[in-house]
């Protein structure tokens, strides 16, 4: 049986400067002046792998001030957050991997209102450019025990004396399955036990931190585990369990919701600079 990626065409046409300017818009942010010339003699090929493989993190220009012109602050500043990210598009000679990290944050939406931590968001944001090109199931196994989803879906406040279905519906129904597309209410009840046990600190002029995961918390499935289990450990545990929804006939967990790709937006871990 032929691969999915055996079926995607081909492109096999011209591709000068007009075709490289349409690269650019789709596999990032639009081309600098003259970029759309100098990428269109690379050639198709050549064009391609200068963008799924641009090598060492280069910036163009000085880095951006605040009003008072200090650096940014996008750690602490509200809204620097926001102008750190835009930078690295404007700037950097990564187009692709800032758009597909756009494309993952549009795909599993959180928003610091609900986070309450820049920090946290921006942890996030590396998350997604690490996974930028990568196995969508380690990604989604990733984003299940990052702090900033954990807080936003309710995963923290999951307990097994009070099982909370946020993060359990939106996996199935926004970010992979699809809306009534062969899950039950009881399979998103059981996920959501599943997933039970996360748990995380408050410190005063730090916010939400040391988030791990609480055996005694979680519904009964690690009562001969070691309660000093990291967040990675507990998630590999819950696998098998999660696993366990039975899909549609010809469904399979490789196949992902047509209806949560982000076409508006279709087209490593960094440090804060």
């Amino acid at each position: 049986m032929p691969s999915a990626a055996a079926k995607i065409p081909v492109y096999r046409g011209e591709f000068g400067p007009e075709q490289a300017e349409r690269l650019l818009w789709r596999a990032g942010f639009g081309p600098r002046r003259g970029q759309a010339r100098k990428l269109a003699k690379k050639g198709l090929n050549e064009a391609v792998r200068s963008l799924t493989a641009p090598g060492r993190q280069r910036f163009v220009g000085p880095r951006p001030k605040d009003e008072k012109g200090r650096p940014l602050a996008p750690r602490d500043a509200w809204g620097h957050d926001h102008l750190w990210w835009l930078d690295r598009m404007i700037r950097g000679n990564r187009p692709l991997m800032e758009r597909m990290t756009l494309v993952w944050h549009d795909w599993f939406a959180t928003s610091n209102e609900g986070v309450g931590s820049q920090n946290l968001m921006i942890r996030q944001n590396a998350l997604f450019r690490r996974y930028w090109l990568g196995d969508f199931h380690k990604l989604t196994t990733a984003v299940t025990r990052d702090p900033a989803m954990l807080l936003w879906l309710s995963g923290t406040d999951n307990t097994k004396w009070s099982p909370n279905e946020n993060y359990a519906r939106e996996l199935m129904e926004l970010f992979t399955l699809g809306a009534s597309r062969g899950y039950s209410e009881r399979d998103v009840r059981e996920q959501a036990r599943a997933l039970t046990g996360f748990r995380n600190d408050w410190r005063e002029g730090v916010g939400p931190t040391r988030f791990r995961f609480d055996r005694e918390r979680q519904v009964g499935i690690f009562a001969n585990l070691d309660s000093k289990l990291t967040i990675g450990e507990a998630v590999k545990a819950m696998a098998p369990r999660i696993a366990a929804v039975k899909l549609p006939p010809g469904f399979t967990t490789r196949q992902i919701s047509p209806t949560a790709l982000p076409i508006s937006t279709a087209c490593s871990s960094d440090s804060v600079a």
